[in-house]
């Protein structure tokens, strides 16, 4: 199992699982060099996804894209792209007692560990149909369905009789 975190000051708890498990625990630090990428995504048999830090789950989609077994959180995001397809995945519940929420994590990957490697490579594979929804042509129908489903609204201040009138102000409301 791979670990994707910015290592800088590095991470105690994995790194102290890095030492328990050395041979199942695999800890590479996230980088954009195309290298070290591609690496990482040779060496791993899952992907940890356990926090949210970016504005949509770029990392889950790679992991998923790419067949990468994956260990996920059950919250929004996460749980969102795999909500089609959690049995081919390895959720653990979220719990604001961090002891607790460790716990849970160990339940998850002790699940991920127990399952047969060929188990978990049909899971990896069937996972990543979570990605259809998200593929541009479904989207381009989906946006198509809300607009032309959309009613008419009334905005406060915009009026679709009125007329465009020049002003003197320029671009913005500024200038001569």
């Amino acid at each position: 199992m791979g670990v994707d975190y910015k290592g800088e000051q590095g991470n105690p708890f994995w790194e102290d699982l890095g030492r328990k498990h050395p041979k199942q625990l695999v800890i590479i630090p996230f980088s954009s060099n195309r290298e070290t990428a591609h690496f990482y995504w040779k060496s791993i048999g899952a992907n940890s996804i356990t926090g949210i830090y970016e504005p949509f789950g770029y990392t889950m989609c790679e992991t998923l894209d790419r067949r990468v077994s994956a260990i996920v959180q059950n919250i929004d995001g996460p749980s969102e792209i795999t909500a089609n397809v959690q049995d081919s995945v390895f959720v653990y519940e979220v719990d604001q007692d961090f002891d607790k929420d460790v716990d849970n994590f160990l339940v998850a990957t002790n699940n991920f560990w127990d399952t047969h490697a060929d188990d978990r490579q049909a899971m990896a594979e069937h996972a990543r149909t979570a990605l259809d929804d998200f593929r541009p042509e479904v989207i381009k129908l989906k946006w198509k369905e809300i607009l032309l489903n959309a009613q008419p609204r009334k905005i406060a201040g915009l009026a679709t009789d009125q007329k465009s009138q020049k002003t003197t102000k320029g671009y913005g409301g500024y200038g001569n």
